[in-house]
């Protein structure tokens, strides 16, 4: 009797649907490499290390270009971040910050709602836990009526977020705490709506204060405020509308950051801003120069890494 069994050859795959699951396989390999690489597990980013090792805190600038983006790591594992950059950096952020094992966010600081500092903020919100959130009391005349901060609002509104005006005192994080300065103001320049955070951990302590301006750097001053700190980010990218001397004097830093973008088109940080910080330390870090800047202390002593 005649065999019924089909005979014919094996079906064969064709190149082209091999060349694409290799090219697939490579882009999923690459992803997974450059999320493992930013979190300190290659070779010599070994020393860009993120997380802080038991006793210690770290205080993270991440390069969003020309904005603001600080996370704050605890001793007891809480996070907190401070502004974001712009919408198009929410990706990136979220990555990094996931990447280091971290899921909520036990403080949210918005200096101001301007985009380059919390343009991406509605995304990131949606993408973790929330705590607290701590943001300015604008008056209503002066709410921005952009995209960023409507997208805030939203994100605010479907996480139920804890929502507060900044106001002077103290937040406890960890071992360590944020103490909320505020300037009172109350007219139509939103970089002035910046509250100053100053987070102190043992002896060693960081100094943000958003895109705050001279003006109010006085009004601040005047009240007797300890602005002394060891890391000072410099307000407004490096702004010579910031950054007047008395403030840099009272802050008498050993380290600065600037946070700016790579040839941007206001020449953060001026020149003469660079001049005066010289007079208080050499050691001034750009993200436009660095890239993401990771400070880690124990209370006593501060290490620096770059990755750049």
């Amino acid at each position: 009797m005649t065999s019924t069994k089909n005979n014919r050859a094996p079906r064969r795959i064709s190149k082209n649907k091999v060349f694409r699951v290799l090219i697939i396989f490579l882009i999923a390999l690459y992803v997974i490499f450059r999320l493992l690489e930013r979190a300190g597990y290659f070779g010599e980013t070994n020393s860009l290390k993120y997380l802080p090792d038991a006793g210690e805190s770290s205080v993270i600038f991440m390069d969003v270009g020309q904005g603001d983006c600080i996370l704050a790591l605890s001793d007891d594992g809480s996070a907190a971040l401070i502004d974001c950059g712009e919408v198009d950096y929410a990706p990136d952020v979220i990555s990094l910050i996931k990447s280091i094992g971290i899921s909520k966010l036990d403080y949210v600081f918005v200096s101001h709602p301007h985009s380059d500092h919390m343009g991406g903020m509605g995304k990131i919100i949606r993408a973790f836990d929330i705590g607290t959130v701590i943001m300015p009391e604008l008056p209503e005349e002066y709410i921005p009526a952009t995209a960023a901060f409507d997208h805030l609002i939203d994100a605010f509104e479907r996480k139920n977020c804890d929502v507060r005006y900044a106001e002077d005192g103290i937040l406890e994080f960890g071992s360590g705490n944020f103490e909320i300065t505020t300037s009172g103001y109350s007219g139509e320049s939103l970089n002035d709506y910046s509250y100053v955070i100053k987070y102190t951990y043992g002896e060693k302590s960081f100094l943000f204060a958003g895109d705050l301006e001279t003006d109010m750097e006085y009004v601040i001053l005047e009240r007797g405020t300890d602005l002394s700190a060891d890391v000072y980010k410099l307000s407004h990218h490096g702004s010579s509308t910031s950054n007047c001397s008395l403030w840099l004097s009272a802050i008498d830093p050993e380290y600065i950051v600037c946070e700016c973008g790579e040839g941007n088109p206001y020449g953060h940080p001026h020149r003469e801003i660079v001049a005066a910080v010289s007079d208080y330390t050499d050691r001034l870090y750009r993200t436009d120069l660095d890239g993401d800047i990771i400070f880690i202390t124990d209370g006593k002593s501060i290490s620096v890494s770059t990755e750049k």
